[in-house]
């Protein structure tokens, strides 16, 4: 009995003494980690997810055109295959019969998944095969630009019209984030503003696009921009004149 307490002593002080290493070994690891590494990646996580959501509605275009092309691509596929001898590539399980196995089949070619065996078969003549013209189960030279030209048109053209979506809404984010006004921002405006106004809360339109080219966007245009873009900007702001003068507070 006094054998067994021993071990049973020393079996819980072991078990302690490796709890208390891994959390040692764990508190070093916390320390290893860089937070604000962490925060960036988090929030680079959180833009992306954002860019996504706010993609759905072109990605609802895109799959709507994708959906449009799938249609007119099966109904012919049914009318110029719909009869053709099963063999390697066409078979049971991959056929034009019916409106669902051609769809099904045009999504697979879409892919670019074993396309080359279903658009051999697909021409297939009495020369190379046992097809019969009087049973109407042979193939035609029109599967080449049939097959081709679906597949340049989903895989290539509209299926990257989903990154070309993505990426438009990203920089339109992005825009909007450095169009974002700061504490900062305001700030400068308010201390540039004071170097032209005379007193009056007003400074004069010509001074207005001084200030304009020395301030950063938001409020400003950046040093890079010209008459034009002042202009236009101006026109935007649509601010009414007193005496001449353009007001602080409009």
């Amino acid at each position: 009995a006094v054998v067994d307490l021993g071990v049973s002593a020393v079996h819980t002080s072991f078990i302690r003494a490796l709890r208390v290493l891994r959390v040692q070994k764990l508190l070093r690891l916390l320390r290893q980690i860089q937070m604000p590494r962490v925060a960036k990646g988090a929030r680079n996580i959180k833009t992306l997810c954002g860019v996504l959501i706010a993609s759905i509605p072109g990605f609802g275009n895109v799959l709507a055109l994708i959906g449009l092309v799938l249609f007119m691509y099966s109904y012919i596929g049914v009318y110029l295959f719909g009869k053709l001898m099963w063999s390697e590539g066409v078979n049971e399980h991959v056929n034009f019969k019916n409106f669902g196995s051609a769809a099904l089949v045009l999504i697979r070619v879409a892919t670019m998944d074993n396309w080359v065996d279903i658009l051999q078969d697909c021409i297939m003549t009495p020369s190379n095969s046992a097809c019969t013209k009087e049973a109407g189960n042979c193939g035609t030279y029109v599967a080449i630009p049939y097959f081709l030209t679906y597949i340049v048109i989903t895989s290539v053209i509209l299926l990257n019209l989903m990154v070309a979506v993505v990426i438009e809404t990203f920089e339109k984010t992005n825009e909007q984030e450095e169009w974002k006004l700061s504490p900062q921002a305001l700030e400068e405006f308010v201390t540039l503003w004071t170097e032209y106004d005379d007193g009056t809360g007003t400074i004069s339109p010509k001074d207005l696009e001084e200030l304009l080219l020395k301030l950063d966007p938001p409020l400003g245009l950046g040093p890079m921009a010209d008459n034009k873009d002042v202009l236009r900007f101006v026109y935007d702001l649509d601010i009414p004149l007193v005496n001449g003068r353009v007001p602080f507070h409009k």
